[in-house]
């Protein structure tokens, strides 16, 4: 797996690895539907399709199936675009998106870059390199590193997951990319056929950002079978 450096070079000559200071996520066991009790340090398993409260055991939130341009209306403009403190993406491909944020239309790049302006950070994951409009509008921004210390990379060709994670407190799994045809503002017509699954709530997002964090912190690399393909294996 290899992350980006936070400065300089162009995105696509800069994704090597990156040293990530935060340490893991400390997990704590849950009990889901039933009465079987998992317990995992990092990966907890997925959640039923009703969470529930392991004290009570009083289902809180419904996880909520999103179709097609669903995504974009439900997800994408409610959650996404209005994030506060992180966001962070697993997904294969990246490929310039639009999308409506405070009554214009702009690229995804561009929202990064403004909520970078309020204080975001993101964490992307991807196992392709990102298209070149993205890459080009990407280094538009990017002067004197303003993008790149913000948002980080970790180019590992293992991850084929779709995971969007937002404050903690929202999850969207499901099949789309990071992509305009995925996420993005595509009509129904030209858009792909894609399902996510919505969680909302901090413990019905804790193990998706279990699983993205227990990647992102180089977990799977020392017994990675890929390691003779892989970007910048760790050493």
């Amino acid at each position: 797996m290899q992350k980006s450096p936070s400065s300089g070079p162009p995105l696509q000559k800069t994704l090597m690895r990156r040293s990530v200071a935060a340490a893991a996520t400390a997990a704590t066991d849950r009990m889901p539907c039933g009465d079987l009790l998992f317990k995992s340090r990092l990966r907890h398993p997925i959640p039923n399709t009703m969470a529930w409260d392991t004290r009570s055991h009083c289902s809180l939130h419904p996880m909520r199936t999103l179709l097609d341009r669903e995504i974009y209306e439900r997800f994408t403009q409610k959650h996404l675009v209005n994030a506060t403190r992180l966001v962070w993406i697993a997904t294969a491909n990246i490929k310039m998106a639009g999308v409506h944020y405070q009554g214009r239309f702009i690229t995804i790049v561009d929202l990064m870059a403004a909520l970078l302006n309020k204080g975001v950070s993101f964490r992307i994951i991807h196992s392709e390199i990102p298209s070149k409009p993205f890459r080009e509008r990407y280094e538009q921004l990017d002067t004197k590193g303003r993008l790149s210390a913000g948002i980080e990379f970790l180019h590992c060709i293992r991850m084929h997951s779709k995971i969007y994670l937002v404050d903690g407190t929202v999850a969207l799994v499901g099949s789309p990319n990071l992509t305009g045809a995925g996420i993005g503002a595509k009509s129904v017509v030209n858009r792909n056929f894609e399902v996510g699954f919505l969680f909302e709530g901090e413990e019905e997002t804790r193990p998706f950002m279990d699983c993205f964090d227990f990647i992102w912190m180089g977990g799977h690399c020392p017994s990675c079978g890929r390691r003779d393909i892989c970007p910048a294996p760790p050493t």
